[in-house]
């Protein structure tokens, strides 16, 4: 299992921190910046576009799969979620 196959991925971004914009990018657009918080099975993260952050919540179906996915995150820092999507999962 990739993690595109993960229900709900790719999460849809929030607002910008830094400027009143309505959308946010493409999967194919934001890369992973960094990791705001991991609570239960939620993480949330922060990705790039054109110089704005984007927050981004992902609820996944249990903790060891957030763990997982926080993981793997983290050592792809600067991947598009796209190409993180592309990931398998270990143990699945």
């Amino acid at each position: 299992m990739r993690i595109r196959d993960l229900k709900y991925w790719p999460p849809k971004p929030g607002q910008s921190f830094h400027k009143n914009v309505n959308t946010g990018p493409p999967p194919e657009w934001a890369r992973v910046k960094y990791i705001l918080n991991v609570q239960g099975n939620t993480i949330v993260f922060v990705c790039e576009f054109e110089h704005d952050e984007f927050p981004y919540c992902f609820t996944a179906r249990n903790e060891e799969t957030t763990l997982v996915l926080k993981g793997i995150l983290e050592a792809n820092i600067g991947k598009s979620l796209f190409w993180i999507g592309e990931i398998e999962i270990p143990g699945n």
